[in-house]
C-alpha cells in the first residue's frame, strides 16, 4: 500500500510534532497523519476528540499483531472536521485500511 492515495476519518487521538494521531480499528497502535507545515493552522482548528477527514499518502504499514495495526500518512490534508465528516464514512475507512 505505500504510495497509494488515500482519505482517512477518524477521530483525533493526540496532536504534537506536525502531526495528528489516531487509533484505527480496534487496536492499540497510533497511526501517523503528517500534516507538516500546515500543523499550526490545523492546531488551532481541531482538537483531540474531534472527528476529521484526511487525505494523504501511505508511507508505511505496520502490523503489530495482537496490538493493532499503524499506518502512516504524508502530505496530508484535512478537507473536514466534525459534522462536515458525516458524508463520509468511517466504517468504510477501517475496512479499506484493515485490508
Amino acid at each position: 500500500m505505500p504510495g497509494e492515495k488515500v482519505y482517512v476519518v477518524t477521530q483525533v487521538d493526540d496532536m504534537k510534532d506536525g502531526r495528528i494521531q489516531s487509533t484505527l480499528d480496534d487496536g492499540f497502535m497510533m497511526s501517523n497523519f503528517n500534516v507538516g507545515d500546515n500543523y499550526d493552522k490545523y492546531s488551532e482548528l481541531i482538537s483531540v476528540d474531534d472527528v476529521v477527514a484526511i487525505a494523504g499518502t501511505i508511507s508505511e504499514t505496520t502490523d503489530y499483531s495482537i496490538a493493532g495495526k499503524s499506518v502512516d500518512l504524508n502530505d496530508c490534508i484535512v478537507f473536514a472536521v466534525g459534522d462536515d465528516t458525516e458524508e463520509y464514512q468511517k466504517e468504510s475507512t477501517d475496512e479499506m485500511l484493515s485490508q
